[in-house]
């Protein structure tokens, strides 16, 4: 009886003086703890994640490894079997709470703090796999309160698969979105100026193109007094953030290390930081420095966009106008050759209009902060469906079921008379707008420095560009008797006018369907009522003369009225553009994956090559590349046996992420083609003309 006393007795002093090892949440001092895995089951050598999750009852919150300006940090201490190990603490990213003052740094809610752990190599299966953790924090509200507790979760080893544990309640996968990430394409350097610290951060991707502010968070209390900074300003690809130093901080610093937070629409992102007191390099390579912009010659730029402008008429995106310049060239075999030059001379008009209308649109545009690039109109539904109708009405009226005059809709007959020349330069205003998407060899760095530059120097590359689009046929309109190479009239002439009209029809369906995937089928068949309105009115206007002026009056009432409810369904909320409806199906198949910077980072710290295909619905030379190259079996075998993940970005609608990759490669339009090697090295861009050959190239050298 005695012994059992003493017994007894001995096991509640243990009790009472040794905290509790427990499997299950328990509650204490505002803090509720729990030990959480993945796994019921562990490998001999394989490691898992562990963490320990710490709940806060409202209003109280815990400290972060840096507790800023006051509080002690969190820590965990493992305790394991013999021979396994545990990695170091992986830290959420904290919050930043402000009081009378002081800036500290930590969790209000939840905190959920993990470790890699590793069981022994020799590990017996079948034997237990104690794991244990001793967690210290100290807890504030109005006041601060220490505390403490040893958790226990009894897990055992095994030599085949691994069990997955019965509750988890996810917290470790969440907590995992909040580590963060360390990447070589994201660098830093501090500079020191009186009282106060520079930070500069350059990145390989335009990460800072959606943030809305940015936070710091020093692993170091002692270099920089506070994550608030007293100025911030960022471009896609760079930031640059000064901060107030802390108080006896040393005169000189050579590294400063932390976490920066971006806040985005959509959440936040964080990236772990080393700032060294040295020159900042981007391994990008693709953007000058403003004093390499500087240097760059403005009529060096006004060549390559002329060039650009000339090789654009090679473009597939050119195809849909090429019968618009067709029926031009086979008329002017009855011009003389004075008429021949001057409608030469309209059509070059024509296109420089368009293009200087464009040039004061992006100036305009980029000034008010708008994220737009080149081919920026096929992005606006409204815009999309006014083609579609310009485009199968001018096709009706080649096929000759429909006559407009000598306007724009009838340029076959205002060619070949004296008062035809506004036809002419319509034609190269229609022949601008539908080939503007496409980017050409040479056009791409001339229109991205077109957009740095003031708007005269601006309009003047844009001028240019259109110049070297509409050189050719300046130049046959120029050359002397060119009008006797080509073939003589005759009654051929309407069968090939007729012929030419199945071009504007592909291509008004072509933009119907780019339209469809702007926004859904409702506007589809909206524009396909508008087209009808269309026809009626112009039915009406040509199915007869009216000798009474009453009915006169009422056909052209209704036909202008057709006319009018037509246009006016391009203002219908229908066609208002729908987000990210066109990249469902587009980007998910079994090859492509949407493009995601998150996920591009997480690829390019696993050393995995990728290749990035920015793209949209309505860009020809686009679509072109994607049938000859990138979808042949060949490429996409040697996709596979590269290990390259390929991404899609569709740019179909506006999407400030798109064009910031777009900006951060010194491009405004599309296709961009983008491989990044496995090793990490610099990204690599590959020709706006794909084929399988090129590609493959590429690929072999990565």
């Amino acid at each position: 009886m005695m012994a059992k006393t003493v017994s007894l007795s001995l096991l509640g002093l243990f009790l009472a003086v040794s905290p509790p090892l427990i499997a299950d949440p328990i509650m204490t001092n505002h803090v509720e703890a729990e030990l959480l895995t993945r796994l019921d089951t562990v490998r001999p050598g394989v490691p898992f994640l562990a963490g320990v999750r710490l709940k806060l009852e409202p209003s109280w919150k815990i400290y972060w490894q840096n507790p800023g300006d006051a509080g002690l940090p969190t820590t965990v201490q493992w305790r394991l079997p013999d021979g396994a190990l545990a990695g170091k603490t992986l830290w959420p990213y904290p919050k930043q709470f402000d009081f009378q003052g002081l800036v500290s740094y930590g969790y209000d809610q939840e905190a959920v703090l993990l470790a890699e752990i590793t069981p022994a190599e020799g590990a017996t299966p079948g034997t237990p796999f104690p794991l244990q953790a001793s967690v210290s924090w100290l807890a504030c509200k109005d006041l601060c309160i220490r505390g403490s507790i040893d958790l226990s979760k009894q897990l055992r080893v095994t030599g085949g698969a691994v069990g997955e544990a019965a509750y988890s309640d996810h917290a470790i996968d969440a907590a995992q979105k909040r580590i963060p990430v360390g990447s070589s394409a994201v660098r830093a350097m501090i500079g020191r100026s009186g009282d106060r610290q520079k930070l500069t951060v350059v990145a390989e991707l335009p990460i800072f193109a959606s943030v809305e502010r940015v936070s710091f968070f020093p692993l170091d209390s002692g270099k920089i007094a506070s994550s608030i900074p007293l100025a911030s300003d960022w471009s896609s690809t760079s930031l640059n953030m000064v901060h107030p130093l802390a108080d006896g901080a040393a005169e000189t610093a050579t590294t400063v290390e932390g976490v920066l937070v971006l806040h985005l629409p959509d959440g936040e992102s964080a990236y772990e930081l080393t700032a060294s007191a040295e020159v900042v390099s981007s391994s990008a390579g693709t953007q000058p420095t403003t004093g390499e912009a500087a240097e760059v010659s403005l009529s060096y730029m006004l060549l390559l966009a002329m060039l650009g402008g000339l090789l654009l008429n090679l473009m597939p995106c050119v195809f849909p106008v090429l019968s618009l310049k067709a029926i031009k060239l086979v008329e002017a075999r009855n011009l003389s050759g004075s008429a021949h030059r001057l409608h030469g001379i309209a059509y070059t008009l024509g296109v420089m209009s368009f293009f200087s209308l464009v040039a004061v649109l992006l100036f305009m545009l980029k000034a008010s902060g708008a994220g737009v690039g080149w081919g920026f109109q096929l992005q606006t539904p409204w815009f999309v469906a006014l083609l579609v109708y310009l485009l199968f009405v001018l096709g009706l009226n080649f096929s000759g079921l429909l006559q407009f005059g000598t306007g724009v809709m009838g340029l076959g007959d205002s060619l070949t008379r004296k008062g035809g020349y506004q036809g002419s330069y319509f034609t190269g205003v229609l022949a601008a707008v539908v080939a503007s998407p496409c980017t050409a060899p040479f056009m791409g760095s001339a229109v991205a420095f077109a957009i740095t530059q003031p708007l005269l120097q601006a309009n003047l590359i844009f001028l240019a560009l259109a110049f070297g689009m509409a050189l050719p046929f300046l130049l046959i309109a120029f050359i002397p008797h060119s009008e006797r190479f080509l073939p003589k009239l005759g009654p051929w002439m309407n069968y090939f006018k007729q012929a030419m009209a199945f071009p504007l029809y592909l291509t008004a369906i072509w933009l119907l369907w780019v339209l469809g995937r702007q926004t859904d089928a409702t506007s589809m068949a909206v524009i396909l009522g508008g087209i009808l309105l269309l026809c009626f009115a112009a039915w009406l206007k040509n199915c007869g003369p009216v000798k009474h002026p009453v009915w006169r009056c009422l056909k052209t009432g209704v036909s202008l009225s057709a006319m009018i409810a037509a246009l006016a369904l391009l203002g219908l909320p229908a066609l208002a553009t729908r987000p990210g409806s066109a990249a469902v199906e587009t980007q998910i198949g079994d090859f492509w994956e949407p493009y995601s910077e998150p996920r591009l980072v997480e690829l390019r710290q696993r050393n995995r090559p990728v290749f990035v295909n920015m793209t949209p619905d309505w860009c020809i030379s686009c679509i072109a590349n994607e049938r000859v190259a990138l979808s042949m079996p060949s490429v996409r075998a040697a996709f596979r046996e590269k290990g390259v993940v390929p991404m899609k970005g569709d740019w179909t609608n506006n999407d400030p992420r798109i064009t910031a990759v777009l900006e951060s490669f010194n491009r405004q339009g599309v296709p961009l083609y983008i491989f990044y090697p496995g090793s990490g090295g610099a990204p690599v861009l590959l020709p706006q003309w794909l084929t399988p050959s090129n590609v493959l190239v590429a690929l072999e050298a990565i």
